[in-house]
């Protein structure tokens, strides 16, 4: 991965500890999951050292991860979704 990448992942994994704090655990593991991270990874960024703790040794593991779409609470994510979609607008229109 290069360092502009690498930068990028550290601003979206800061963005989601903001939506923790402010918002919960569950808006903010839906933004890393809308924005591609692995699911390791995302309990490693929400939980610390709790997830590493809990996590199976790596032989036991199987090398296909399978993500699906996590419900969140209806009362955090609409305004999220809406800023989202709006973001998106607005980047397609510029272009």
């Amino acid at each position: 991965m290069d360092s502009r990448k690498d930068r990028l992942a550290a601003q979206k994994v800061q963005v989601a500890l903001v939506f923790q704090k402010m918002l919960g655990t569950d808006a903010a593991r839906a933004y890393l999951i809308e924005n591609n991270f692995a699911e390791s990874n995302i309990d490693r960024i929400l939980y610390g050292d709790i997830a590493r703790k809990r996590a199976a040794p790596v032989e036991t593991q199987s090398s296909v991860n399978v993500r699906s779409k996590v419900e969140t609470p209806c009362s955090a994510m609409p305004p999220i979704e809406q800023q989202w979609r709006e973001r998106r607008r607005r980047i397609a229109n510029k272009m």
